[in-house]
């Protein structure tokens, strides 16, 4: 959806091979049919950015269907509508977990 589709869509425009990730596993593939018909490659998988080893499948899926992984763009991202002092701890843990932990929740690990 919006900024994760329009780059994915981009990016197939100009040849990349992608997989896409999202927990909306029909909305993944309506993006990768897309890209398919304008004469990319691109397979959806269904993940969950705040589970590591979902994440580690992800990228499994990834280098299976392209070979390797050259750049990975993680666009997860949502909130609530509500102020923060007016939401319940768990919602709150949800959104960091998406929009911040998300970004380290990565494969493969860096090199240190």
């Amino acid at each position: 959806m919006g900024i994760g589709r329009e780059i994915a869509l981009t990016l197939g425009g100009e040849g990349a091979q992608l997989t896409l990730a999202d927990r909306n596993l029909e909305g993944a593939q309506s993006v990768a049919k897309q890209i398919a018909e304008a004469g990319s490659k691109a397979v959806a998988v269904q993940t969950d950015v705040t589970d590591r080893a979902r994440v580690a499948a992800m990228f499994d899926a990834a280098v299976t269907a392209h070979g390797s992984v050259d750049i990975h763009v993680n666009v997860a991202g949502f909130g609530f509508n509500s102020l923060i002092v007016d939401m319940a701890e768990e919602d709150w843990d949800s959104v960091l977990g998406v929009n911040l932990k998300s970004q380290f929740r990565r494969q493969p690990e860096p090199n240190r």
